[in-house]
């Protein structure tokens, strides 16, 4: 997606949110100028290797960094940090996934570098009626990676322009003015969510508690002392950007079945 049409999303969401938009509207820019790289694992021969590839803006792998972004940035502005770089990657990763950059091939969908140069090359603009939508849905925060993998992929420009739309509105009213949940009440009051349980976090999805278990009370807090522990995050390390020439030896001639 161009520079431009990244800007231009996330200025029309802030907007409708009401929220200054100066310095996101650049942060958005942030995972083409500064790439970010992510570990995976595979088999060379009989032997298990792990290496560093680059995070692929147009797969799932996108919404998986969006979300470890959202979560970055709600404990920082909680905490009353800097969470605007933060956010940007965030909405970056979630405006670019919006592309499909495949091709159908009679049943079959093979990655394709011209329909992706293509794609890359429309004319997106803002859906106002997408991000109506989204700042009207209420959900628990950890069902925000469920929901952007539903919305899915798209090829004209129509339709990215709706999903990349929806997607940025969505993930910016959850970092910045996130809301309860409808049926929160009914749900503590069946046990499924514990607002009272120190460590309950509903954006730790790697918890081994039921996701519902998580209070989204310690979402939208100021995490007081004693009632709420804010999310156990996984090392921020994990995002941190990699300069190529440092990445292990053996990535040449790896063999890995990675997804699109």
């Amino acid at each position: 997606m161009k520079w431009e049409h990244h800007k231009s999303l996330t200025l029309a969401a802030c907007k409708m949110l009401g929220i200054d938009c100066v310095r996101l509207k650049e942060a958005v820019l942030l995972p083409d100028r500064e790439p970010e790289y992510r570990t995976v694992y595979g088999y060379t021969g009989r032997k298990l290797k792990a290496r560093r590839i680059r995070i692929g803006h147009h797969s799932t792998a996108a919404v998986d960094a969006a979300f470890r972004h959202m979560k970055v940035a709600r404990r920082k502005l909680i905490r009353g940090g800097d969470f605007i770089p933060e956010l940007g990657k965030a909405l970056h990763y979630l405006q670019d996934y919006a592309i499909d950059p495949r091709r159908k091939i009679l049943i079959f969908s093979i990655r394709s570098e011209k329909a992706h140069e293509e794609r890359e090359n429309l004319e997106i603009f803002p859906d106002r009626e997408a991000m109506k939508k989204a700042l009207e849905t209420k959900i628990y925060p950890h069902e925000f990676i469920k929901i952007a993998k539903r919305v899915g992929r798209k090829r004209t420009v129509e339709e990215i322009s709706t999903a990349a739309s929806y997607l940025t509105a969505l993930a910016l009213k959850l970092v910045v003015k996130p809301e309860k949940p409808e049926d929160l009440d009914s749900k503590i009051q069946k046990g499924a969510v514990n607002p009272s349980v120190p460590g309950s976090d509903p954006l730790d999805t790697s918890s081994h508690k039921s996701s519902l278990f998580c209070s989204f009370d310690s979402f939208i807090s100021r995490d007081p002392p004693g009632e709420f522990s804010f999310p156990q995050l996984e090392a921020e390390s994990e995002l941190v950007p990699l300069v190529p020439s440092k990445l292990p030896s053996f990535v040449t001639g790896f063999r890995l079945n990675e997804s699109l």
